[in-house]
């Protein structure tokens, strides 16, 4: 029989105030208990429910509450509330809990570089399960399998047809511009057929606000030609983006001596002179059909308005003094390649991240593992041949053969290093530099630089 314990209140609380005090405590444990069955399942909720109804019907008979039991039953409460919080965390983190994710997290850290997180994540896939590696493989080549199903199911279906002028701007039809989707003309031929259209319409400037005057409408065509030209020697997409204000604008724009003048300061050759550079210029440019535009974007060039960088990694095995774990470090270093319209060139090596480096790399530039030279390129090969001194190690001359390529990110934006080779000035001996951890150099532009032509 449970202590009366309204013998030991004082007297100023009386029965009632007891009994009130009783019905909340009640209501409150029947709050707690409802929302801890909330997070098991149906089946159990359902149990669960049935049995606080009995329990609420006995409880309602029951004229006095045992003090222990409530503390116990606040503890239990308390505990599963702790433990649900504590489950719902734990898979909303992303933590890994069966072998499969273990391995699945240390493939990604491999891919990403971090070997000793990979190794960390190999060795508890294999200690929860032996063979994991076998587990992996069968369940990706079926996740594989699934979706080359998928992908030959979406191929075999009737895509439909979509009709190439409804690519065309409005007011203009494949019959007149003489453009069909079946034809296979570059867009070099369909933007001609476009600018050939313009002329048949009219080409004056229509004001966007009416009975307003356009002042740039009194200049003539000439002069406008060389506002372009000006133009594009400073920014060349400056030029693309006035071709997209009227028709008129992309016709000049798309004018060709606009882009010869561009040809000739960008294609010449830093060891010929203009005169012969301009006569190399009008052979090459036959092989573009007389397009100067299309000889601009389409033949190889070297870039002065950036730099080129390298970025390389490889592993090395770290020092520990526990004998079971060995930590593994990767180191990073880049390389930096910069050239100069004169035929001068440097090359960095560091391990400093890009973003410091690309502001301050210029000709009066100093530092360790810096080298200064000269280059050259060859057009039909794609070539670039740069000769580099250390001043460090004035008894060596550094050479490096690499070949101008394009991504699809875009055209000649990337130097794949094939030669690199070390030669001592005093004995005329070679050696050539080991390549394995030497990556491709790819073009980053650099808005403080200037064109350079």
């Amino acid at each position: 029989m449970a202590p009366d314990i309204s013998k030991s209140l004082p007297k100023s609380v009386t029965e009632n105030d007891l009994e009130h005090f009783r019905q909340e405590w009640r209501a409150e444990v029947e709050l707690r208990k409802s929302r801890a069955q909330q997070l098991d399942d149906h089946s159990s909720q359902a149990s669960n429910a049935r049995d606080n109804r009995l329990h609420v019907d006995d409880s309602t008979q029951t004229t006095t509450l045992s003090l222990e039991n409530i503390e116990h039953s606040f503890l239990e409460l308390s505990l599963s509330e702790q433990l649900n919080r504590e489950k719902k965390e734990a898979e909303c983190d992303g933590v890994p809990r069966t072998a499969l994710e273990y391995y699945v997290r240390a493939v990604a850290n491999e891919r990403e570089g971090n070997l000793n997180e990979a190794i960390k994540g190999y060795k508890k896939a294999i200690a929860l399960d032996s063979d994991i590696e076998h587990i992996y493989r069968n369940h990706f080549n079926v996740d594989s399998r699934d979706s080359q199903l998928e992908n030959q199911t979406l191929s075999n279906q009737r895509l439909p047809q979509i009709d190439g002028d409804s690519l065309l701007p409005p007011g203009y039809s494949a019959d007149e511009l003489g453009y069909t989707s079946s034809s296979r003309s570059s867009i070099y031929t369909y933007m001609n057929s476009l600018l050939n259209s313009f002329h048949e319409g009219s080409l004056d400037y229509i004001p966007l606000k009416p009975n307003s005057i356009v002042h740039i409408s009194k200049l003539p065509n000439e002069l406008i030609v060389n506002i372009l030209k000006t133009l594009i020697f400073e920014d060349v997409r400056g030029v693309t983006r006035c071709a997209l204000v009227c028709k008129k604008f992309c016709l000049l724009s798309y004018e060709n001596s606009v882009w010869r003048f561009l040809c000739e300061i960008a294609h010449c050759g830093w060891n010929l002179s203009l005169t012969a550079s301009t006569l190399v210029l009008k052979k090459d440019v036959l092989n573009y059909d007389n397009n100067w535009r299309r000889m601009f974007i389409e033949r190889p060039r070297i870039r002065y308005d950036g730099v080129y960088i390298s970025r390389c990694a490889y592993p090395r095995a770290g020092s520990d003094e526990n004998a079971w774990t060995q930590p593994i470090h990767v180191v990073i270093y880049h390389r930096f390649l910069r050239f100069y319209a004169d035929g001068s060139c440097t090359s960095l090596l560091t391990t400093r991240e890009p973003k410091s480096v690309v502001y301050t790399l210029g000709p009066d530039f100093r530092s360790k593992q810096l080298m200064a030279g000269q280059w050259g390129f060859d057009v039909e090969s794609s070539t670039v041949n740069i000769e580099l001194k250390d001043l460090d190690l004035p008894n060596h001359t550094f050479y490096m053969t690499l070949e101008l390529e394009s991504t699809h990110r875009g055209k000649h934006n990337k130097l794949l290093l094939h030669e690199y080779t070390c030669v001592n000035n005093l004995t005329n001996c070679g050696d050539n530099v080991k390549m394995g951890r030497e990556r491709p150099f790819f073009f980053s532009r650099v808005a403080t630089y200037p064109v350079g032509w």
